[in-house]
């Protein structure tokens, strides 16, 4: 209150140095006062304003994280006592083909975990999700965090040697890449020596493209370019924790034989 008096009295000073009377100089300040307006642009396309589904959304690679490679990497473990992969290693089908149905098992469980999140997002939106022009590129963009997800959970099924163990590594990094990664923080509030670390993160740049997507009506195609860019390095990640899991499983293979 005492700077808002004192700026209304230097207007007013400033007004009388100038040649106005002190009742000129009253009526012309508080003219300029009630001429203040504040008038925001649609610059964006969605009136500033969030739609309720892109909550879901943000908060999406915690819960993917946390549940598919707690419910996965723990069964993954199991199958990987060496009595049971001896009896494995006898039965009639081939490694391979227990290579790729474990696999498609890992693909079916998180395309229901995807389709329960999108069911989610549609039914607390009450359908206004597919009315959206972004409707295609969140779908796609959480599919692709499910199937890092997934890797994220194979790698930690290879490397992990216990339940406890498993608990622990979920635990942990689920927190940690969704702090690092905007899901809790956003990303304009974090350091910039940690958004160097950030993005190397996939959950860095799910949320990137969920915030574009968000914070703009209308797909540029310079826009779009970024979007597809942040999709192929959750690609690259996601088979770079494959390869390594399947990497460190072979070498625990060859130290057990």
């Amino acid at each position: 209150m005492k700077q808002q008096i004192n700026l209304f009295l230097n207007q007013v000073q400033f007004c009388t140095e100038n040649g106005d009377s002190m009742q000129e100089a009253f009526a012309l300040v508080n003219q300029q006062l009630e001429e203040k307006s504040v008038r925001l642009l649609n610059l964006n396309g969605n009136q500033a304003k969030w739609e309720s589904y892109y909550y879901i959304f943000r908060f999406l690679p915690y819960l993917s994280i946390a549940v598919l490679c707690l419910i996965l990497s723990i069964p993954m473990n199991a199958y990987r006592k060496k009595e049971i992969r001896q009896r494995l290693q006898c039965s009639a089908v081939s490694l391979r083909r227990q290579t790729v149905e474990a696999m498609l098992a890992f693909l079916v469980v998180g395309i229901i975990f995807w389709a329960a999140m999108i069911g989610v997002a549609i039914i607390f939106s009450k359908n206004s999700f597919l009315e959206s022009p972004h409707a295609a590129y969140l779908a796609g963009n959480s599919f692709l965090m499910v199937l890092t997800s997934l890797a994220m959970a194979f790698l930690i099924g290879a490397v992990a040697e216990s339940e406890n163990v498993i608990n622990i590594i979920v635990n942990v990094t689920a927190l940690a890449v969704s702090f690092l990664g905007g899901v809790f923080t956003p990303t304009s509030v974090l350091d910039k020596g940690i958004l160097k670390f950030s993005r190397i993160l996939p959950v860095y740049w799910y949320e990137e493209v969920n915030n574009l997507l968000a914070g703009f009506r209308e797909i540029t195609p310079e826009r779009q370019s970024e979007i597809w860019k942040s999709f192929g390095i959750q690609c690259l990640f996601a088979a770079a924790c494959i390869s390594i899991g399947m990497a460190v499983l072979k070498i625990k293979e060859q130290k057990e034989d």
